[in-house]
C-alpha cells in the first residue's frame, strides 16, 4: 500500500498534467476561435491562461507585472461601489 505522501505526490503530478494539457488545449482552440465564428476565441484563451498561470513561470511573471497597473482601477471601483451603497441606503 502506498504511503500518504506518495499518494499526494501522484495526485499533484496528475493535476499538473491535467492543467497543462487542458490549458494548452484551450489556448489552441482559442486561437482557432479567433478565426472561426463557432468558437469563442477570447474566452478560451482566457481560460487557458488561467489554467497555465500556476504552471508557467513565464505567464506568472507577465501577469504579475501587470497587476500594479490595475490597482488604481480596483480602488476606483471599490470607491464607486461604496458610494453606490450609500446612495441606496438613503
Amino acid at each position: 500500500m502506498p504511503e500518504v505522501g506518495e499518494r499526494v505526490g501522484k495526485r499533484q503530478r496528475v493535476l499538473r498534467w491535467v492543467r497543462l494539457i487542458g490549458g494548452w488545449t484551450l489556448l489552441v482552440l482559442g486561437v482557432l476561435g479567433l478565426f472561426l465564428p463557432v468558437l469563442q476565441g477570447v474566452l478560451m484563451i482566457a481560460a487557458g491562461v488561467a489554467l497555465l498561470y500556476r504552471e508557467s513561470p513565464f505567464l506568472a511573471r507577465h501577469i504579475d507585472r501587470g497587476k500594479p497597473r490595475y490597482r488604481l482601477y480596483r480602488w476606483k471601483y471599490s470607491a464607486w461601489k461604496a458610494n453606490r451603497k450609500k446612495k441606496k441606503k438613503s
